[in-house]
């Protein structure tokens, strides 16, 4: 079994993930809206208070969001995971250098 990490500090067996999607389109954003009051307890939050970008269903019928693109999270599933997460927090870090603390992807 191998970990996908998807969020900082925060990683999802590879086996479980069901599938991704984007959270974007009103069918994405019904379903997890209709099931954060039906089933709260099924609803991992991962942005850590980011704006949120994915959605990842689980094989258990779990749902988490995370502030993590489709295309990075596709990404580390197909690539060493660390080092996709590494590129990607470096990225994250020059921009924030450049643009300033309050720039948000």
């Amino acid at each position: 079994m191998r970990d996908v990490k998807i969020a900082k500090d925060f990683y999802v067996p590879k086996d479980k993930v069901k599938y991704y999607a984007a959270y974007s389109g009103e069918f994405i954003i019904n379903v997890f809206r209709k099931m954060r009051k039906t089933e709260p307890e099924k609803v991992t939050n991962a942005t850590f208070g980011k704006k949120i970008m994915s959605v990842i269903y689980l094989t258990t019928g779990d749902l988490i969001i995370v502030n993590t693109s489709i295309d990075t999270i596709e990404a580390c599933r197909q690539t060493n995971s660390n080092e996709c997460m590494k590129e990607r927090t470096l990225r994250l870090s020059f921009w924030l250098v450049k643009m300033g603390r309050n720039f948000s992807f």
